[in-house]
């Protein structure tokens, strides 16, 4: 459906500029637009998914500091500031590092809308691996890079879970004495 959206003469993004009075863009076709418009299709699709693991923890949130804040006087900023937004970090944490995850190793829309191109200005590690193992059918480098590529993941997403309880649920060793 965005590869439809994105054509140049017939796409609907193209029909919706020109009722503005805005020139047609090449979208996907331009080595400038073709970035941007791959980020506007990954957002597309995975807003949903982390609007509801960040409406899940907005409902998990308890009720009593809230009522704690209304009898104190706090307004609107200060409850979302120093109540809503800590308590829901961690669920922002993970619907993050989710999406970050799978934004490196996004492949499916990247080849289906653009298979790397214009030039290899939309190629990314997933693209490229793809082209050297079954394009060029160099399956032995094609594996190298899979398992480099692997290894890269594992490492983000340890970093990721490192950062996460580092900064989102700091040790209270020797507070509880």
């Amino acid at each position: 459906v965005w590869t439809m959206m994105f054509h140049p003469q017939l796409g609907v993004l193209n029909y919706l500029l020109s009722l503005v009075g805005l020139p047609p863009q090449l979208w996907v076709f331009n080595p400038t637009t073709v970035i941007p418009s791959l980020v506007l299709v990954e957002t597309w699709q995975w807003t949903p998914l982390v609007m509801l693991i960040v409406l899940g923890g907005i409902a998990a949130i308890p009720t009593e500091p809230y009522e704690s804040a209304q009898i104190d006087g706090a307004n609107f900023w200060q409850v979302f500031r120093f109540i809503t937004l800590p308590l829901i970090m961690p669920f922002l944490f993970i619907a993050g590092m989710i999406r970050m995850i799978d934004a490196v190793k996004s492949f499916d829309i990247i080849f289906a809308i653009t298979q790397g191109w214009p030039g290899s200005a939309s190629e990314t590690f997933n693209v490229y691996l793809y082209s050297v193992a079954f394009v060029y059918c160099d399956l032995g480098y094609g594996s190298a890079i899979a398992v480099v590529f692997f290894l890269l993941i594992v490492a983000l997403a340890a970093l990721l879970l490192y950062l996460r309880t580092r900064l989102l649920w700091p040790s209270r060793l020797g507070s509880e004495a």
